[in-house]
């Protein structure tokens, strides 16, 4: 688990994004890794944020990203193993971001 904790607020920069949000995983589907951009909105800043990827019951597998981030963009990548280390099966998964107000989820097809 990738924990980032930021103890004070960072600064609004110019090029802070004005929404928050999740891009689609690429490549999908996926056979070695994914990856996939998250924006934080300077209104979610300093809100917990927390990346996962999901099961179809809605287990949690892996969490990609849980900590208190500033705003801006920022990469997220996906070994296609869970939390134990061990590589998931084929099958339909999701991607669930939430930083403060924020949530997005995207479905991802890992082929083996």
């Amino acid at each position: 688990m990738n924990e980032v904790v930021v103890t004070s607020q960072a600064p609004v920069v110019p090029n802070t994004p004005s929404v928050s949000f999740l891009g689609r995983p690429s490549p999908n589907p996926a056979k070695t890794s994914s990856h996939m951009d998250l924006a934080i909105a300077a209104s979610q800043s300093g809100a917990r944020t927390s990346v996962k990827v999901l099961d179809i019951a809605g287990r949690t597998l892996r969490t990609l990203l849980d900590g208190v981030l500033p705003a801006g963009t920022r990469s997220v990548d996906w070994d296609l193993a869970d939390d134990t280390g061990h590589r998931v099966p084929a099958g339909l998964y999701f991607v669930r971001a939430q930083a403060g107000t924020f949530q997005a989820t995207h479905r991802l097809i890992v082929v083996r």
